[in-house]
Order: structure tokens, then C-alpha cells, then sequence
């Protein structure tokens, strides 16, 4: 089942997030300390759920198996009045004095460069996909990004996009129907924008 995340399981989905991106290579790249990896990629998704989703107007929608919560995934639905503000940069500041490492600011600096990769259409965005390691082969992934194409679908849009720095997603989002729009990089990483029209 798919739903729309309540406040009491936004600790869960900062969980999924932390094992899910520990070791992915933008997260390897930006925290190359193991020992500091998993605490500044915890602080950074306890930024994005509770401050950077509603902040922004983002959605997160959860993949609920029996036993609990096993996915998640935070998307931005089209909204051309989304701008950053005041409070956003206090909670941006505020995180960063939590991390006391100066390479938190590396994970800003790739949503900069991403979002300096324009499409030329509206369109909404897959910000973040994870599945416990657990329930991953059962295709969870798949399922909570053909929930999100229907729910772009539904406010009039006709095109969603991602950025992935993960050369191992390439396949599922190949396999989604997604297409490559630019390859470029980050630092020494090589990143992927992907779009998919939706019909």
C-alpha cells in the first residue's frame, strides 16, 4: 500500500534514507570518513524531511508493507511560485551547525548544479527513492515512482524528472520508461538527468 506519510513516520523514513544513501557515491564522495558518513547523511535527510518537505511544498508518500514502512519517496509536484526563503536558509544554517563539517555543504552544492540542468517543459520532480535493503527485488521502487507519474499526471503536468549520481539506478529508471536528457558532473562524479513524458 501506498500512502502519504504521517508525522509519525517521518522517524522511519529519515532511517530508510540514512541506509539507503550511506553509500551512495555522491555520499561517498562528500563524507569519504566512514565514521562520519552515516551521522552527517542522518542530519542531512532530518533536514530534508522536516524542514526541506513542507518548506518547499514537497510531497513524501511511503511504500507500507505488513511489517511497516519499507520505501519512501519525496516528490515536487510543479509549483513555479516554490521559492527559497529566509526561514528555509535559517534551517539550512541550522543543520549545518549540527553537522560541524564543512563538507555538508558539497550535498547543497549538487542541488545546485542539478537544478542548474533546466528541461525545457514544466515538469515535476523525483527528488529522493528508497527501499530498506531488505524489501529491495520486490519492486517497491518501481511502484512508488508509477505512484508519483500519476500523481503529475493529476495536476496537468505531462513530464517528471530525476538527477541520480548512482550508475546502478540507471536500470530501473531505463526500465520506468525514463530517458537521459544530460549527463554531467559533479566534482569527479559523473550525474544523470532523466525525464519521462507521462500520457
Amino acid at each position: 500500500m501506498i500512502k502519504e506519510l504521517s508525522n509519525s513516520d517521518l522517524p522511519n523514513a529519515v532511517d530508510i534514507f540514512t541506509e539507503c544513501f550511506y553509500d551512495d557515491p555522491l555520499h561517498v564522495y562528500a563524507f569519504p570518513d566512514v565514521n562520519e558518513r552515516e551521522r552527517l547523511t542522518r542530519i542531512m535527510y532530518e533536514f530534508i524531511i522536516y524542514h526541506l518537505v513542507p518548506g518547499m511544498f514537497m510531497k513524501l508518500y511511503g511504500y507500507f508493507e505488513t511489517s511497516g514502512l519499507a520505501g519512501v519517496i519525496a516528490f515536487s509536484p510543479y509549483n513555479p511560485e516554490r521559492k527559497w526563503n529566509d526561514l528555509m536558509q535559517f534551517e539550512v544554517d541550522e543543520m549545518k551547525a549540527r553537522a560541524k563539517n564543512d563538507r555538508i555543504n558539497l550535498i547543497g552544492d549538487f542541488s545546485r548544479e542539478s537544478g542548474s540542468v533546466k528541461l525545457p517543459f514544466d515538469y515535476c520532480y523525483a527528488n529522493e527513492l528508497g527501499v530498506l535493503k531488505k524489501y529491495r527485488g520486490k519492486g517497491i521502487g518501481g511502484k512508488l515512482l508509477a505512484f508519483i507519474e500519476t500523481e503529475t499526471l493529476k495536476t496537468g503536468i505531462n513530464y517528471i524528472a530525476l538527477d541520480t549520481a548512482n550508475k546502478k539506478n540507471l536500470e530501473l529508471y531505463y526500465s520506468r520508461g525514463y530517458k537521459l536528457f544530460k549527463e554531467y558532473l559533479f566534482k569527479e562524479l559523473k550525474c544523470y538527468k532523466m525525464y519521462k513524458f507521462l500520457n
